[in-house]
């Protein structure tokens, strides 16, 4: 998914003199697509490059750029990289991904337990400032789904390097989503319908880091498939099914 928005390390440009086409402008940044690539980025108003990735991607980053326009919509699924290990207390940076259902007013629906409290997890509700370990400045991630394929697509919240590159973006992955796009239970709920969806599992319990994760819920509520792409990345899915 990383793909869609891609590591960046914010850079001056020339400003798109040469092979770039204005695509879209909000408050002095614009999103340019190359005319040989095809490949997008958005710059400010200093000419300097603060993201870039796909055209989908970057369309949908400029979001971040709109005033009174969040890029989380309710009914979303958002992450956020993970350095701690539960109950472990070891931290390593951007060990694995916590997802999560957005449903909006700053709260979301996750797969979670108290590590204070030694609570089994559990789908609860919480706020979003909790989801984000106490940081309401944390960089975290939206996953869209591209209006072209059906991909999902992974935009992050800020521009910067803060928290973009995470341990599991490291590990290779071929034809990644496939077997999602092509389950035949695949359906992209509406913000509504995932956030209903969401809240019929609430208090459910059972998490299995293999088989029954947080990622693997988010994604059922979003899709109807309950997919990860982390477990995808470490194991194979000829021996794992993808369940829904």
């Amino acid at each position: 998914m990383s793909r869609d928005d891609r590591f960046n390390i914010e850079a001056p440009t020339m400003g798109g003199e040469f092979f770039w086409n204005d695509i879209e402008e909000y408050c002095g940044y614009r999103l340019q697509q190359n005319i040989i690539t095809k490949h997008a980025r958005i710059i400010d108003a200093c000419d300097d490059r603060v993201a870039w990735g796909t055209i989908e991607g970057m369309k949908e980053k400029m979001k971040i750029f709109m005033p009174g326009t969040e890029l989380a919509e309710r009914g979303d699924i958002i992450g956020i990289r993970r350095k701690h290990i539960p109950y472990v207390g070891i931290d390593i940076a951007s060990l694995y991904e916590h997802y999560a259902i957005y449903i909006g007013n700053d709260e979301v629906i996750h797969f979670c337990g108290r590590e204070e409290n030694f609570e089994a997890p559990s789908i609860q509700k919480d706020s979003l400032e909790h989801f984000l370990g106490n940081e309401p400045d944390a960089n975290y991630f939206v996953i869209k789904f591209s209006p072209k394929d059906n991909r999902p697509m992974k935009i992050n919240t800020k521009t910067d390097i803060q928290g973009q590159l995470g341990f599991m973006d490291l590990i290779e992955e071929d034809d990644a989503y496939k077997r999602l796009i092509n389950s035949s239970d695949f359906h992209i709920y509406s913000g509504n319908e995932s956030v209903d969806r969401a809240y019929s599992r609430l208090g459910e319990k059972g998490y299995d880091i293999i088989f029954k994760n947080c990622e693997h819920f988010a994604m059922w509520c979003k899709t109807g498939v309950a997919y990860s792409s982390q477990v995808k990345k470490i194991f194979s899915y000829n021996d794992i099914p993808i369940h829904t």
